[in-house]
């Protein structure tokens, strides 16, 4: 059983796959939009991009589109973070069978000495599989403060797009019903 020290480092690592990483930007970036014009008092409809003047376009209709993109944009990030979760059970599976097989090498050998210390037969992955525990121990424990910051990271990227989504939804609900409003 080879040991290799990369691989143990990503088995450790949270798996986040580029398109959830896309998704994210993408709800956040819309929402920070969404809610930032609204903080100015400007309609979603006052708003220019990629040339695109969308001031003749019915108000209505603009901030409907808004809101149909930016629930696009969070079921996809939804789906996404459901999938990579799914990764990561794998991955962290996986890291345990691996452990427990190393772990099962180094027991077996360490009963096989104390039934018989003169024995001079060691296991032939025994010296490996001790380093790999040992590497394994040594990552864990050096990557024990990352693992704070990385809790505090994954719960900023994973709620805050869903708060400025939440807020950026009650600024355009807000501006829909002042639309209807104003138009009867």
């Amino acid at each position: 059983m080879q040991h290799d020290e990369e691989k143990f480092l990503d088995l450790l690592q949270p798996y986040v796959s580029d398109e959830t990483k896309r998704a994210r930007r993408i709800l956040t970036f819309s929402s920070f939009i969404v809610i930032s014009l609204s903080f100015l008092g400007l309609s979603v409809s006052s708003f220019r991009f990629f040339g695109a003047d969308l001031s003749s376009a019915p108000e209505l209709r603009v901030q409907a589109l808004t809101f149909l993109l930016l629930l696009f944009w969070s079921v996809i990030l939804i789906v996404n973070i459901r999938r990579d979760s799914a990764i990561q059970s794998e991955k962290d599976n996986f890291l345990v069978a691996r452990l427990e097989a190393i772990q099962e090498i180094i027991d077996q050998q360490n009963k096989l000495q104390e039934k018989n210390p003169i024995s001079s037969y060691v296991h032939q992955d025994y010296h490996n599989c001790l380093k790999a525990m040992e590497a394994y121990d040594h990552q864990k424990t050096r990557t024990k403060q990352l693992t704070v910051f990385q809790k505090v990271l994954t719960y900023t990227d994973t709620y805050l797009p869903f708060i400025l989504f939440s807020v950026s939804i009650l600024v355009l609900t807000a501006g829909l019903i002042r639309t209807i409003l104003i138009s009867s």
